[in-house]
């Protein structure tokens, strides 16, 4: 694997390994750059495509 794309950033707590992040995008493109990590993530799209 690529181990320099590892995100180490932690999500949530050993208690609730849960975090939720919200982003408005104003018109412009957004994009996430490419990582990994242990946790599933899930990105919904609330509006738009």
């Amino acid at each position: 694997m690529y181990f320099e794309l590892k995100e180490n950033k932690p999500h949530g707590t050993k208690d609730d390994p849960f975090s939720t992040y919200h982003i408005k995008n104003e018109g412009r493109s957004f994009q996430i750059p490419v990582h990994w990590h242990d946790e599933l993530e899930i990105i919904y799209v609330k509006s738009g495509f």
